[in-house]
């Protein structure tokens, strides 16, 4: 897969929002989901990562393919990576 710049993709990154291209009523997993049945939804769905929320519903965090990928090599789930 070629990942392509928002400049190489011709995009007004100066006046677009956030808004203006996410995803409206994302799919998502609870914090009880297997991870077979995430990568069952993550294949299926054509998507790299998925909210997780909590029995309230509250997002509690995010799961994606190279969390399944790292988990799988490291055996030590990834707790966070708001700094990477």
């Amino acid at each position: 897969m070629v990942l392509l710049t928002l400049e190489e993709m011709d995009m007004d990154t100066a006046r677009l929002r956030v808004a203006d291209v996410m995803t409206n009523n994302p799919i998502f997993v609870g914090v009880d989901a297997s991870l077979e049945d995430v990568d069952l939804l993550l294949r299926s769905s054509f998507v790299t990562g998925l909210p997780v929320v909590d029995e309230a519903g509250a997002l509690v965090g995010t799961i994606s393919q190279a969390d399944l990928v790292l988990y799988r090599f490291a055996r030590t789930p990834v707790t966070d990576r708001a700094g990477f």
